[in-house]
C-alpha cells in the first residue's frame, strides 16, 4: 500500500512537471486584436486629439462579418507623425501592463497600391505628446520602443511586421500607431480589422 502511494506521488510530480511548460507557453503570449467604430473608421475622428478617440484592442477576437476599416493618410503636409499617439492618425491602445522582453509581431490586413511605404510604431503608456518648436510650442515626443518602415503587400493582402528584441515596461498600456513617411508619393493603403475575416492583431510573444 505504502509502494502505490509512493508511485501515485511520484506520477503526479511527473504529471505536473510535464504541464508546466505547456502552461507557461500559453501564457508567454498575449494577442490584442484591433477594434472599431464602424466600417469607415475616418468618421469617428475629430480635428483635435482626444485619448478618448484612440481605437482600442484587447483579447477579445472579432466574429462581425464586416470590417471596420481606416486609411492612412499621405500627402505632403498631413498630421504629425512623430507622437506617441496622434488622434489624426491610426492608433490603437490597450490595456498592458507589466515588463515585456521578446518579438511583437503586427498583422494587418491591407489593401494598398503598389509600392506604399507604411511605418509601424509602438509606444508603452501613449501621452499623445507631439515634438514641435517655437512658435508653435516647444515639446518632445517620447521614442518608440519599436519602430520599422516597410512596404505594404500590393492589393488586398495580409501585410506582417515583426519587431524583434523588443524590451519595454509599461505601466497600463500600449499603443500601435501607422503612419505613411511625409512623402510625395501617390500610395494609398487602407486597413481593414475588427471582423472574422480580418481580425489584424497585435500578438507579443515573450521570451
Amino acid at each position: 500500500m505504502r509502494k502505490l502511494a509512493l508511485f501515485l506521488t511520484a506520477l503526479a510530480v511527473l504529471v505536473s512537471a510535464l504541464a508546466a511548460p505547456a502552461l507557461a507557453g500559453k501564457k508567454k503570449t498575449t494577442t490584442l486584436f484591433l477594434h472599431g467604430s464602424g466600417p469607415v473608421q475616418e468618421a469617428y475622428i475629430q480635428e483635435m486629439w482626444l485619448d478618448s478617440i484612440f481605437m482600442t484592442m484587447d483579447g477579445t477576437e472579432p466574429t462581425k462579418p464586416d470590417p471596420s476599416s481606416i486609411f492612412v493618410t499621405n500627402y505632403f503636409r498631413g498630421p504629425n507623425t512623430d507622437c506617441d499617439g496622434n488622434g489624426l492618425l491610426p492608433v490603437w491602445k490597450g490595456e498592458y501592463s507589466g515588463k515585456f522582453k521578446g518579438t511583437v509581431k503586427v498583422t494587418l490586413h491591407t489593401v494598398a497600391t503598389p509600392a506604399t511605404p507604411l511605418v509601424l510604431s509602438l509606444y508603452p503608456d501613449p501621452t499623445g505628446t507631439c515634438t514641435s518648436t517655437p512658435p508653435i510650442g516647444d515639446s518632445q515626443a517620447p521614442k518608440p520602443v519599436a519602430q520599422q518602415e516597410i512596404e505594404v503587400a500590393p492589393g488586398p493582402a495580409v501585410t506582417e511586421v515583426t519587431f524583434k528584441k523588443v524590451k519595454f515596461k509599461a505601466v497600463g498600456s500600449l499603443a500601435l500607431q501607422l503612419h505613411i513617411p511625409t512623402l510625395s508619393s501617390p500610395g494609398q493603403v487602407r486597413v481593414l480589422f475588427d471582423s472574422a475575416d480580418f481580425p489584424s492583431n497585435v500578438q507579443l510573444q515573450a521570451k
